[in-house]
């Protein structure tokens, strides 16, 4: 089987594709990072609209197909 070849920021993109909330423990455990607030940080610098939610359960995040 052939190892992937994509890059975090496509592995973090495909995750937060669904549009559903994702948390970040689950963005960190699949991507293999640490600062899953860093990568979102530079999606937004890249004109992405991602959102954070805060709550009882933690952070997740959420991408939105619009571009600000």
């Amino acid at each position: 089987m052939a190892k992937s070849n994509k890059t975090q920021k496509q592995k973090l993109m495909n995750l937060l594709a669904s549009g559903q909330n994702v948390p970040a423990t689950t963005l960190a455990k699949k991507l293999g990072v640490r600062s899953v607030s860093a990568h979102i940080a530079n999606l937004r610098n890249e004109g992405l609209v991602i959102w954070t939610n805060t709550g009882s359960n933690g952070t997740s995040y959420r991408f939105d197909a619009v571009r600000s």
